[in-house]
């Protein structure tokens, strides 16, 4: 039989409105979402939970399987590419 896949499940959050570059935890949230995609530490499998605000950059997920949610919803959380694309 083949080895079962691991993923790793921790939870992050993002805040636009926190002080950066922020750690990543629920009362230091990382600033950018393109920041916590690229940290070392954020894993395929992990949550990325984005307070509202509008985020202006570019977000690559740099072939990392991750699950992006808006703590409030689509309507309170924007991703703006400033039309610099994805």
């Amino acid at each position: 039989t083949a080895p079962a896949l691991c993923l790793a499940q921790s939870t992050w959050y993002v805040d636009a409105a926190g002080t950066p570059p922020g750690t990543g935890s629920q009362l230091d949230p990382y600033t950018s979402l393109q920041h916590a995609i690229a940290r070392p530490s954020t894993l395929a499998g992990d949550t990325l939970l984005v307070l509202p605000g509008t985020y202006v950059e570019q977000v690559d997920f740099l072939g990392k399987d991750l699950v992006v949610q808006s703590t409030a919803g689509a309507a309170a959380t924007i991703l703006d590419g400033a039309g610099a694309g994805t």
